[in-house]
């Protein structure tokens, strides 16, 4: 038998058991019940517990903040929805599925679950067109920057270390690609169809994969990429007359919905002017560059104040190549684009601009922005963020920031790749300012 709460035998003894450990549920209420604004308390810090423990505290935390806003809601008037959202940050996918069986087994339907995953590949590495991690995320990152605009259950959000150090687009963009629709609502089939091709969506007679819509007369459906089940809308002329889930083999129509959010294929819609965009940061960061010439380089830090730097004047041309990228990340530094990293610029550049889409494409969304946003820019300030394993998430930054570093000096040969700092976040940065953090640690 697995020796988890995933297990339903084990779960239906173990659950009631842990319920009633006192020194959990005091740890939990005190957490809960605490004055966010008091640095005395977060970011907390949660020992002696670890596996599907962590689970079964941030279960019964969430059932407490429940109680608090019903409180709030009586005697103070505060809050307009009982419900919250709830961000857990997690070291790797694995973690990630682990947490979401626990919560699953523990809280069954009280509560909507949504992962961010990262792109599943090592850096630089170019994900494939049409992977269905594009749409996966753009779901989610609707989802976050909407807000629980039904109201009826909370959501948690387990996001991959990995993700949640990623730069992200503006939430405003993102709710600029968004269709919220609801029953009643005035809305012109064509237009909608035109909408959904313009954000990715592929038109056929009869919807059978996810990034699909078919529209035949009055009635529109849609499989959106990170859902289970297809969407269908029916009209009555221009407006909507019913909104439906239904089964994208038998096509038969399953439970009624009063709204629906339609989001896009991708978290970055590519047009004309964004594609022009990224050409004036590839040309700027061609210009920016230094050519490989270690002497000038050299001559160019000390005129520039930065201090006579012997170590590299001794050092043979890889050994440069090295330490030249290890300081990448801390100045800025950066050598000029390769010719091969040139064609490939114009690759990606044309089929943006003809196709939409690119392999690699996704490598460019964190330098999109003046200044991109991290997960954190997407929720509440007040939004509870869980930190599991945190001494591995913490002490990630130096194997990352070497990973990445590694990889750019690799890659930067064939492709106009962006520094590490700029697709990179610092964990302990972005993490810092958040009003309510609770870290759990293992050792």
């Amino acid at each position: 038998m697995e020796n988890s709460l995933s297990a339903n035998t084990v779960s239906q003894n173990l659950i009631p058991l842990l319920a009633s450990w006192k020194d959990l549920s005091q740890a939990v209420n005190s957490l809960a019940d605490a004055n966010v604004t008091s640095k005395t308390v977060f970011p907390a810090d949660v020992m002696g517990i670890k596996g599907s423990l962590n689970s079964f505290f941030v279960s019964r935390y969430m059932e407490r903040r429940r109680v608090v806003r019903i409180h709030e809601e009586q005697y103070q008037g505060k809050h307009s929805s009982l419900q919250e959202d709830f961000v857990i940050v997690v070291p790797t996918k694995k973690e990630a599925d682990e947490c979401q069986t626990d919560l699953e087994t523990i809280l069954a339907d009280k509560v909507d679950i949504v992962k961010l995953p990262d792109w599943e590949m090592l850096p630089y590495r170019p994900a494939a067109k049409g992977s269905a991690v594009f749409g996966i995320r753009a779901g989610t990152l609707a989802k976050l920057a909407v807000g629980n605009i039904r109201k009826e259950r909370p959501r948690v959000y387990i996001i991959m270390q990995r993700a949640f150090l990623s730069p992200l687009p503006p939430p405003s963009y993102i709710k600029g690609l968004l269709l919220s629709l609801r029953k009643g609502q005035e809305a012109e089939p064509e237009k909608l169809s035109l909408h959904l091709a313009k954000v990715g969506y592929t038109r056929v007679p009869r919807v059978t994969t996810r990034g699909e819509f078919a529209l035949r007369g009055e009635v529109l459906d849609i499989f959106m990429p990170g859902e289970e089940a297809g969407h269908r809308i029916v009209f009555d002329f221009d407006t909507i007359d019913q909104i439906k889930t239904f089964d994208t083999e038998t096509q038969s129509s399953k439970a009624n919905l009063e709204s629906l959010l339609i989001y896009p294929m991708k978290e970055v819609v590519w047009t004309d002017e964004l594609t022009t965009h990224l050409e004036q940061i590839f040309e700027k960061t061609d210009k920016e560059g230094i050519f490989n010439d270690y002497a000038s380089f050299d001559a160019k830090r000390k005129g520039q104040g930065s201090g006579t730097d012997s170590s590299l004047q001794s050092l043979t041309e890889d050994d440069k190549t090295v330490a030249e990228n290890r300081k990448t990340i801390q100045t800025g530094v950066h050598l000029a684009f390769s010719e091969e990293a040139l064609k490939e610029k114009e690759r990606i550049l044309v089929e943006l601009s003809v196709n939409k889409m690119a392999e690699g494409e996704e490598l460019f969304y964190g330098v999109l922005w003046d200044n991109p946003c991290s997960v954190l820019d997407y929720v509440d300030e007040y939004t509870t963020v869980f930190c599991l394993d945190y001494e591995r998430v913490s002490n990630a930054k130096k194997l990352l920031d070497n990973e990445y570093t590694i990889s750019y000096r690799i890659c930067r040969q064939k492709i106009p790749a962006p520094r590490p700092d700029l697709i990179l976040f610092d964990f302990h940065k972005t993490i810092q300012n958040h009003a309510r953090c609770i870290n759990f640690h293992t050792l």
